[in-house]
């Protein structure tokens, strides 16, 4: 019947019009004369002339990647089970922006912030976060002013401060039953009641970075057959209403049986209790416990976390040949120190200023011992380890001395939103995601059961992690036989091309790190070519379709495939199907019309804002074939 041309400019030059009514992807042209299109019609792009620039179209279907920190992946992840860390998964950009297939629109520069902002909401070692954000930076790089990818920076901060005082002391008892005061220092936590309390300092937590925590226990202990207590160091773990209130992972089993299982024991200072290293009194006796799997256990299943004692004493300890009885050495230590150097945690005795080496994994290896004798590397569910004491009887106080932190690491009790900075309470936030802590946290070195024996890296000179490495994962890694958490946990990562790590699922690291700085850099130039087709919507027009994926009725007449007839997707294009379907303008009568208000959109029905210049739309009406 007819051929409608319609256009958003009159000029091909003119690329820089703001008009609400003339943008390239959404436009509307009046006309001089009202436009009869007779009763029963149908409607069909005939053409259309578009340009799609070089810029980015970021969506969740190619800016999912992987930030790992960590003893460095090889092999495509197979040495998995041999490091303390996982990929923490994220996206390119702000996450809320891209939900519901939304898209943004940028440039090199604009797609260097989205991947900066990415990265700092996907960093978690204390090492490399800030009050505020993290330490990475990401930037474009060029060559002889050529535009050839991306440069990635991470620093580490070494910085640490010491808190002796008014510590935010949370009750994590099981049922939060209270029964403790404290003392005006804000450093003292007296029991008030016999059934006794159990507290956490949500301030800072423990640095890897030569950091410690001291407690004094000697008002605690005392010379009487039961006089139960303990002191250690905890993540942030939730309270679980479904079991009685208690404070504790969703993986912990208190009840699996097998030999060891400190939290059968951990029932006296303020009902069950969790912590991830801790010291105890049971009975009369000293005893260590750290958390971990015991894949030989009854009741619950393997990976579920328990408290695994470690036995400090014995032969291959110089300082303590048996175990410790606390009963009759009441007046003998009186306080412990936690000291953590990156991932190994080494406990130690005092009386007064003098120290005496409890357990730690370099020194009791090294006279012999070896699994359940010495301290498991930490992993990254403990990068935040709090201070976590308790006590039975009414009267009994533990005084907490200092916490050696990060100085530029957020203080939790005043913190907006925590779950940014630990990996540990934002996978208990988006509750499924404890699934990936329950394979790391299984690993063979974290198994009692297992003879597996993994040394602890420790910081090197500078104070940096030593042997650690950032690394990007750009595609899925594993397999779906071997190594099926990393193959899982990495499915949806999709950033190679954008990165610019095409064939490698792996970052390499770039030259000139140090001590305390890891750089990568883009091995390929990122592809700028979009991997989205659009679709063409005419608002004002009497059709009906279906927009099945959005669930709602559409006024989309036509698909543009994501190349055009010549093969291009970016820069000028040209379409022209090679048969056109007509959509029903389902109108009995004769419609009068008089504009065209035609826009560009993706399949979620924003608008495609990476169209600009001159835009030629052409459209068929017919009367409907009989």
């Amino acid at each position: 019947m007819s051929l409608i041309v319609t256009a958003n400019i009159d000029s091909e030059l003119e690329i820089t019009n703001n008009s609400n009514v003339f943008k390239p992807y959404s436009y509307s042209n009046r006309l001089l004369n009202t436009l009869k299109i007779p009763a029963n019609s149908q409607i069909a792009l005939q053409s259309a002339k578009i340009n799609k620039t070089g810029e980015i179209v970021v969506s969740k279907s190619n800016s999912v990647f992987g930030h790992y920190f960590g003893r460095p992946l090889t092999g495509g992840g197979s040495n998995s089970q041999s490091t303390t860390s996982v990929p923490f998964i994220g996206y390119a950009g702000d996450e809320d922006e891209l939900e519901n297939g939304r898209r943004i629109t940028t440039n090199v520069i604009g797609f260097a912030n989205q991947i900066q902002k990415g990265i700092s909401d996907r960093a978690y070692h204390p090492a490399i976060i800030t009050s505020t954000s993290s330490t990475v930076t990401v930037a474009p790089s060029y060559s002889t002013n050529v535009w050839d990818g991306y440069d990635w920076t991470f620093p580490q901060q070494t910085g640490t401060s010491t808190t002796i005082a008014a510590f935010n002391f949370v009750d994590v008892s099981e049922g939060e039953t209270g029964h403790f005061s404290v003392d005006g220092s804000g450093k003292t936590v007296t029991g008030d009641r016999t059934v006794g309390f159990q507290v956490r300092a949500d301030n800072f937590p423990i640095a890897q970075n030569n950091g410690e925590v001291q407690m004094d226990w000697s008002a605690a202990n005392s010379s009487t057959a039961r006089s139960p207590f303990f002191c250690g160091l905890s993540r942030i773990n939730t309270r679980k209403d479904g079991v009685g209130g208690i404070v504790m992972p969703n993986a912990y089993n208190p009840s699996r049986e097998g030999g060891g299982n400190g939290g059968a024991a951990f029932r006296n200072s303020g009902g069950v209790a969790f912590c991830d290293i801790c010291i105890m009194r049971i009975g009369e006796e000293l005893r260590v416990f750290q958390s971990g799997v015991n894949s030989a256990g009854a009741g619950g299943g393997n990976n579920e976390l328990v408290m695994n004692e470690i036995i400090y004493y014995g032969t291959h300890n110089a300082n303590f040949g048996s175990i410790y009885n606390l009963r009759t050495n009441a007046t003998g230590y009186d306080s412990v120190k936690f000291k953590l150097n990156n991932e190994e945690i080494s406990i130690v005795l005092m009386k007064g200023a003098s120290e005496t080496l409890l357990v730690d994994y370099t020194t009791i290896a090294a006279a012999g011992g070896t699994k359940n004798e010495v301290t498991n590397p930490t992993t990254c569910a403990k990068w935040a380890l709090y201070p976590h004491f308790g006590a039975k009887g009414n009267g009994k106080a533990i005084t907490l001395d200092s916490v050696k932190h990060y100085t530029h690491y957020p203080s939790l009790a005043t913190a907006a939103d925590p779950t940014r900075y630990d990996w540990w309470q934002w996978c208990e936030a988006h509750e499924t995601q404890t699934q990936w802590a329950r394979f790391m946290e299984a690993r063979p070195f974290n198994d009692k059961n297992s003879t597996t024996v993994l040394a602890p890296l420790k910081v090197n000179t500078s104070g940096g992690m030593d042997g650690y490495e950032n690394q990007l994962i750009t595609k899925q890694l594993g397999s779906n036989v071997e190594e099926i958490f990393l193959f899982r946990l990495t499915q949806r990562c999709n950033t190679g091309e954008l990165f610019g790590f095409r064939g490698k699922p792996i970052s390499p690291t770039a030259a000139g790190g140090t001590n305390l700085l890891v750089n990568i850099s883009s091995i390929s130039t990122p592809t700028l070519s979009s991997n989205v087709s659009l679709f063409v919507r005419l608002n004002n027009f009497t059709q009906n379709t279906m927009n099945a994926r959005m669930g709602t009725q559409s006024k989309i007449v036509a698909h543009l495939p994501r190349f055009d007839t010549s093969g291009n997707d970016t820069g000028g294009l040209y379409f022209e199907p090679s048969e056109r379907v007509y959509v029903d303008l389902n109108n009995p009568t004769d419609l009068y019309l008089n504009s065209f208000d035609v826009d560009y959109c993706y399949e979620n029905e924003q608008l495609c804002k990476a169209l600009v210049g001159k835009t030629i739309t052409v459209f068929h009406i017919r009367e409907k074939p009989k």
